[in-house]
């Protein structure tokens, strides 16, 4: 059993990495296309979309991290749903 404040904005453990991995893709993503050195080619798909390296980590991240976050956040809140029905039904 947790002992300690529970914050009202946390929903699930992981949230906190989730949040922050998604806005640092936005973050570097969005950097990458004001730096002009010389960068790497992945399987030809950097030449062919005419993004960096890690402007495609940063999409893959990104991606990530949303669908991840949007998961847990639905999961957390059906249980949330679940021991709610089950307190006020043990409450009546």
């Amino acid at each position: 059993m947790r002992h300690g404040r529970k914050s009202k904005r946390k929903r699930f453990d992981g949230q906190v990495i989730l949040v922050y991995a998604l806005i640092y893709s936005i973050v570097r993503f969005a950097i990458e296309f004001v730096r002009d050195d010389p960068r790497g080619d992945i399987l030809g798909l950097t030449t062919l979309t005419g993004l960096s390296t890690s402007q495609m980590i940063s999409l893959v991240v990104g991606i990530g991290a949303a669908v991840l976050l949007f998961i847990r956040w639905r999961r957390a809140n059906t249980t949330a749903d679940a021991k709610a029905l089950v307190t006020s039904s043990a409450q009546a």
